[in-house]
């Protein structure tokens, strides 16, 4: 849940998880970024890197980041009435992605196949100044969770919608 105070700003989420008291943990690689990953491509506004702990020669993991300015946050949300409308309309979006080459070898040929994936995490956010990195790690946490069935962390879910099966309540 969020609720914090911004000067004469209370900002919450006005929703409440039915489950909220039993968050999942799940684990994560914890990326070495000085070590294993260097420097693709450096412009002020995306950057890119690739994994050099490999023994390839062509890298297969890319991880790419990038933000840009978004005129008006609201487009797209007619939901939300111009009275309830931030002063400006200004954004940012920011995005994680990752590809990652995985090879599958012939165990009988030793034939190799690269299966190139593809993962991105895209978060757009006001340039309002109460909006706080609260917000930031709220949002990103329910759309990893938004990835997952209920009471879940496996990949049920994301393999039900690779089939087409998009209704979570149905997976």
């Amino acid at each position: 849940m969020i609720e914090y105070t911004s000067g004469s700003m209370t900002v919450n989420d006005n929703y409440t998880d039915t489950n909220s008291a039993s968050p999942k943990n799940i684990s994560v690689p914890d990326l070495d970024y000085n070590t294993d990953f260097a420097v693709s491509k450096d412009e002020p506004d995306e950057l890119v890197i690739v994994n050099t702990s490999e023994s390839d020669l062509v890298s297969q993991e890319t991880i790419r980041y990038a933000r840009s300015v978004v005129q008006n946050v609201y487009r797209g949300n007619p939901e939300i009435d111009s009275s309830n409308q931030a002063a400006t309309k200004k954004g940012v979006q920011v995005m994680a992605e990752v590809k990652s080459n995985y090879e599958a070898v012939n165990g009988d040929t030793g034939e190799v196949t690269l299966l190139p994936c593809k993962g991105r995490i895209v978060l757009q956010l006001p340039n309002a100044p109460y909006v706080q990195t609260d917000i930031l790690a709220d949002l990103l946490n329910r759309v990893i969770a938004a990835a997952f069935l209920e009471g879940s962390t496996d990949d049920t879910l994301v393999s039900q919608l690779a089939k087409g099966i998009l209704n979570p309540k149905t997976a």
